[in-house]
C-alpha cells in the first residue's frame, strides 16, 4: 500500500508528491479514500467496495495466511509500537510472546515449536515486503532454524500508517461495524454514499453487476453514467466495458491491476480452460434460471484437460495424487477472483462475464513450452 522513492520507481513516486493535493482531493471526492503523502511515502487508505472478493494475505512460498498468522500478525504490530527504531527478531518474538499471554483469546506463542516460528517469520516477512520493516543484518532463516538472530530496522511512520479503518478498532463488536462508514442523511450524503460504493466496484473489481446493486445505486447509475465512466477513464486510464448485465473497467496496459486474467501459469491455463466450458454450459442454457454446474462435472473436465495438456503443467498438481483436486481449486478461485463464478453448495454458477473468455489451440500441438508455475 505504499508508494517509495523505491517502490516501485523514483519518478512514480515524484508525481505522487508533485500532484498529492489534486490526487487527494479526487480520491476524497470520487472514492470515499484518504491519500497521506509526506517525504518519505505516499498511503492510499482505501475501503472494500460493496461484496468486494477480499484475498489473503500470502507466504514468499504462495501459502494463504491462516488465522494464526493473521493473529501472529496483528501481535507483531502491536509490539512494534512499542519499540524504537531496531529490534532483532528474538526481542520482537519475546515481546509477541508476552502480548499473546496477555490475551485470552490468544493462544499462547510458543518459541520452541518450529511451527511457530516459521508463522512469525511469515508475518515479519510481510512487513519487510511493505517496507515497514527493513533487514539490515543477519538472516530470518537463522532465527527460524534456531542458529542465528537478524536485525530490522523499524519504519514508525510506515507502520503508523499501516491500519486503515474509518473508526477506531478497539471499540468495536464485529468486523462489519470497524468497515462502518457514516453519511450525512440527506440527498447530498445519499449520492455521495451511491458514488463511492459504484466508483470501488469499478476501479476495484473486475466485473461491476447491475443485479448485485441497490435500486439506489441503480438509479445514481442511471443519471450519472456519463460522468463516472468520465472520472475513470480521464483519471485512471482504464476502459469501461457497458454491457446489458452490468460494466467492467479494463487495464489494456496492465499496470493497475494485481491478478491478470488470462496469463501464464498452470493455474492460470486450466481456469481458462474451464472457463471455456462454464461458458458453454451458460450458452446452452439460454436466458433462463441461473445454470448450476456439479463440482463433480469440472473435476471431470479437469481430468480430460490433465490428459491432454499435464505435460505443459507443474508437477505439484501432475505428481501429488492430491492435486487434480487441489488444481480445481485454485482454478475456480482465481475465475471467482475475476468475478466469472460464484462458488455454491450446489455446485458452481458462472456468471455473464465469463462469456468473453474462450480458449483456444496453440498455432502448433508440438510446442514445447511449459506453463509451470
Amino acid at each position: 500500500p505504499f508508494v517509495t522513492d523505491t517502490h516501485p520507481d523514483p519518478e512514480t513516486f515524484a508525481l505522487v508528491r508533485r500532484h498529492a493535493r489534486e490526487l487527494q482531493r479526487w480520491f476524497a471526492e470520487q472514492l470515499g479514500y484518504r491519500l497521506v503523502v509526506d517525504t518519505e511515502f505516499a498511503r492510499l487508505h482505501k475501503r472494500p467496495a460493496p461484496g468486494a472478493r477480499l484475498r489473503m494475505l500470502r507466504t514468499q512460498s504462495g501459502a494463504p495466511f491462516d488465522p494464526r498468522r493473521y493473529a501472529l500478525l496483528c501481535l507483531v504490530l502491536a509490539a512494534l509500537e512499542r519499540m524504537e527504531v531496531q529490534t532483532v527478531l528474538s526481542e520482537l518474538a519475546g515481546q509477541v510472546a508476552l502480548l499473546a499471554a496477555s490475551e485470552d483469546a490468544v493462544r499462547r506463542f510458543n518459541l520452541e515449536s518450529y511451527a511457530e516460528r516459521q508463522a512469525f517469520v511469515d508475518t515479519v516477512r510481510w512487513l519487510v515486503h511493505l517496507g515497514v520493516l527493513g533487514l539490515a543484518d543477519g538472516e530470518d532463516t537463522a532465527f527460524l532454524e534456531g542458529r542465528g538472530d537478524a536485525l530490522y530496522d523499524i519504519h514508525s511512520r510506515r507502520l503508523s500508517q499501516l491500519l486503515s479503518a474509518p473508526v477506531p478498532s478497539s471499540p468495536v463488536e464485529n468486523l462489519e461495524e470497524l468497515g462502518a462508514e457514516v453519511y450525512p442523511d440527506t440527498e447530498e450524503g445519499a449520492n455521495r454514499r451511491a458514488r463511492h460504493r459504484l466508483m470501488r466496484r469499478l476501479v476495484e473489481e473486475p466485473v461491476l453487476y447491475l443485479a448485485d446493486l441497490e435500486e439506489s445505486e441503480r438509479g445514481y447509475l442511471t443519471l450519472q453514467r456519463h460522468y463516472l465512466l468520465g472520472q475513470v477513464t480521464g483519471q485512471t486510464g482504464l476502459v469501461v466495458e457497458v454491457r446489458r448485465e452490468g460494466l467492467a473497467a479494463l487495464d489494456p496496459a496492465g499496470r493497475l491491476t494485481d491478478l491478470s486474467f488470462p496469463s501464464t501459469g498452470t493455474v492460470s491455463h486450466a481456469a481458462l480452460l474451464l472457463a471455456g466450458h462454464l461458458a458453454g454450459q451458460a450458452r446452452a442454457a439460454g436466458q433462463g434460471p441461473a445454470v448450476i454446474v456439479p463440482r463433480g462435472e469440472l473435476s471431470e473436465v479437469l481430468g480430460d484437460l490433465l490428459a491432454r495438456y499435464g505435460h505443459l503443467w507443474s508437477k505439484q498438481y501432475r505428481e501429488d495424487p492430491a492435486g487434480p483436486d487441489r488444481l480445481l481449486d485454485d482454478a475456480l478461485e482465481r475465475l471467482e477472483h475475476m468475478g466469472l463464478l460464484v462458488r455454491r453448495e450446489e455446485g458452481i454458477e458462472p456468471l455473464p462475464a465469463i462469456a468473453r473468455y474462450e480458449a483456444v489451440e496453440p498455432p502448433s500441438r508440438d510446442r514445447k513450452d511449459s506453463f509451470d508455475a
